[in-house]
């Protein structure tokens, strides 16, 4: 959003903007507007998206919950890059 204010183009190779569509189709989050990060987190600690409670559910989040959401973005990220068109 902040990139099409000011009238920035995304030149990530691939096009990082569908990254957010590609985890929220991976974990059946439809066209969840929580973000990828929240996502990631969300799924790394046990939630779908029939049961994630947005407000609270990273409140009392872990350093190694927060290592594994982490080790679980790149993993995604691997996969995103690996199957971009």
């Amino acid at each position: 959003m902040a990139m099409e204010d000011t009238g920035a183009s995304d030149s990530s190779d691939p096009n990082f903007s569908l990254f957010h569509q590609f985890v929220n189709e991976k974990y059946g989050f439809g066209r969840s507007t929580a973000g990828w990060a929240n996502v990631i987190k969300a799924v790394s600690l046990g939630h779908s998206r029939d049961d994630v409670s947005w407000d609270t559910y990273d409140r009392e989040m872990t350093a190694d919950q927060k290592d594994a959401a982490m080790r679980l973005f790149y993993s995604l990220l691997d996969e995103y890059k690996a199957n971009a068109v």
